[in-house]
């Protein structure tokens, strides 16, 4: 930040850098100021710019805040929100526990949502221990990414959980009627600090 200060000219690429930085190492607060600082120095931001601030709204949890800059986008910028944004913003609500929110945002989307997002939503579907979005989520999880083993044995485990060893045998059945194969032998999914890990023997 210092050697940003002692800049005579700062271009929006500076801007940028410091404003992701700051949002990558969970300096959240800070970030969002120096966006309000680029505002009033009339730099005139751009996708990458609300990419790193919509992070800073996937890390500090300021739902309402990160819901304001994704219509701030179009409606003062005039900027079109990309896979990109929607990710951070799916991101957010899902690990707010706002997941229909998320799906509702998911439905929206003027582009085609990619495995990144559908992670994001089925992430918060574990969190927040959704069965019924996390159905949606790996079912089109499934239909992107068909060898990915991974979404169902979430889901199994998810259903386990629960002690609803019906839908796990049900699901057990589905993918070996896919031929879809655990590609993990011994491995597992834990929650820490409201993210999904895999591990693996």
């Amino acid at each position: 930040l210092s050697v940003f200060f002692k800049l005579r000219e700062k271009n929006l690429f500076c801007w940028n850098s410091v404003i992701d930085g700051l949002a990558v190492h969970g300096y959240a607060d800070e970030a969002l100021k120096m966006f309000r600082g680029m505002e009033r120095e009339k730099i005139k931001p751009n996708g990458i710019t609300f990419i790193s601030v919509l992070s800073a709204c996937t890390h500090a949890g300021l739902v309402e805040e990160g819901r304001r800059m994704f219509l701030s986008m179009a409606d003062d910028y005039s900027i079109l929100p990309g896979v990109g944004h929607y990710g951070c913003m799916v991101d957010l609500l899902s690990k707010a526990g706002l997941l229909k929110d998320a799906l509702e945002l998911i439905r929206s989307m003027k582009v085609e949502p990619n495995n990144i997002i559908w992670r994001a939503l089925l992430g918060g579907c574990k969190v927040h221990r959704n069965l019924e979005i996390a159905q949606v989520a790996v079912k089109e999880l499934m239909a992107l990414e068909p060898n990915n083993s991974g979404h169902y044995n979430l889901l199994v485990n998810m259903y386990a959980e629960v002690n609803r060893w019906v839908e796990v045998a049900k699901i057990q059945a589905a993918m070996k009627n896919l031929g879809v194969e655990k590609n993990c032998p011994g491995s597992s999914w834990i929650e820490m600090e409201r993210k999904i890990h895999q591990f693996a023997a």
